[in-house]
Formats: C-alpha cells, sequence, structure tokens
C-alpha cells in the first residue's frame, strides 16, 4: 500500500482583492502566510517516509514543495501537467471583470461547471483527465510514498473522480492553502 499524499500549496500573494485565484495559471509567488503555510505543511510531512516530490511549475508550488523538499531531503521534480485548470482568457481576472466581459458565459459555467470551458481554456473534465495520466505516470516511475504538490481544481477534479463523485461537486470539496489529501494505492 503506497500513500500518495496531495499538497496545496500555501496561500500565494494575489495582487488586490476579488482575483480569479481558483484555477489559476498566473504565476504568483507564496505570500508570507503561505511561507508559513508551507513550512507547517513541511512539519508534517517529515514523517511521511517520501520516497519521490513532484510539483507544478508555477512558483506558489515550487516554493511550497521547497519546503518539504528542505526537511524531508529530496529534490522536487517539476511535471507541467500538475499546473491549474487553464483558465484561458480569465486567468488572472476579479469575478467582477469576468461577469462584466462574459456574463452569459459565467453564468453558463454555473449551470455545468465540469463542461464548461473558459475561452481558450480548459474543463475540469480535461483538467480530471490530464490529474489521472499524471498520477498514472509519477506512480509508475517511483516507489513508496509520493507528494504531488499541485492546486485546488487540479486535486478536486482527481479526488471527484477517484471517488466516483460528479465533477459538478468539486467545489464542495474543501482543500485548504497548505493542507494535503491521502490517496492509497
Amino acid at each position: 500500500m503506497r500513500c500518495i499524499y496531495l499538497l496545496r500549496h500555501g496561500e500565494p500573494a494575489v495582487p488586490g482583492p476579488g482575483r480569479w485565484c481558483l484555477g489559476s495559471r498566473s504565476d504568483w509567488p507564496l505570500s508570507r502566510t503561505g511561507r508559513e503555510q508551507a513550512e507547517q505543511a513541511a512539519e508534517r510531512l517529515s514523517a511521511a517516509q517520501l520516497t519521490a516530490v513532484f510539483s507544478s511549475p508555477l512558483q506558489r508550488c515550487l516554493q511550497t514543495a521547497e519546503a518539504v523538499s528542505a526537511r524531508c531531503g529530496l529534490p522536487a521534480a517539476v511535471r507541467p501537467a500538475l499546473a491549474e485548470i487553464d483558465m484561458g482568457l480569465w486567468d488572472g481576472r476579479s469575478f467582477r471583470e469576468i461577469r462584466g466581459a462574459w456574463p452569459q458565459e459565467y453564468e453558463a459555467r454555473g449551470l455545468d461547471l465540469a463542461h464548461f470551458r473558459t475561452p481558450e481554456g480548459e474543463t475540469f473534465e480535461e483538467c480530471a483527465d490530464r490529474a489521472e495520466a499524471c498520477l498514472s505516470a509519477v506512480t509508475a516511475e517511483s516507489a513508496g510514498n509520493i507528494l504531488l504538490v499541485t492546486h485546488a481544481g487540479w486535486i478536486r477534479s482527481l479526488l471527484c473522480r477517484r471517488q466516483g463523485l460528479p465533477l459538478d461537486s468539486l467545489l464542495s470539496l474543501p482543500v485548504p492553502y497548505g493542507e494535503f489529501q491521502i490517496l492509497t494505492i
């Protein structure tokens, strides 16, 4: 039995309130609180007997992974497939901007979260497919307990798939900054 730890990065230093951060590929660093969350996660994970650490390429994940790597003595390997859902033209915009520029699309997203594609982005269905493929790849190339440092949308998509939940319910799954979920395989 292997444990796969799914760690959401610490809180990012988002420029301004009300910014789109759930599902964002904007490359924000960790905030001061986020750095503290990363250190706390590293402390909790120090007893997990990790054999490998994999990270999204975004700096908030890399900084979180570095905290764990420093404590566990393992380098973090970057995997682009661990990146957050691609929100396309909505990325980095505030909810107010999105509702103003794409009112029909914003409403449609609420009606079919799993299959809605933001302009030039991806669907949660596609994100879940990418998460499953990534999980298969990293478990095939490693042994023992591993850590994946990634994002809320990615984790929620994978957990819905693994738990047999509809993707439309993914926002009901709590995935706080700096916290991890554990899959056993």
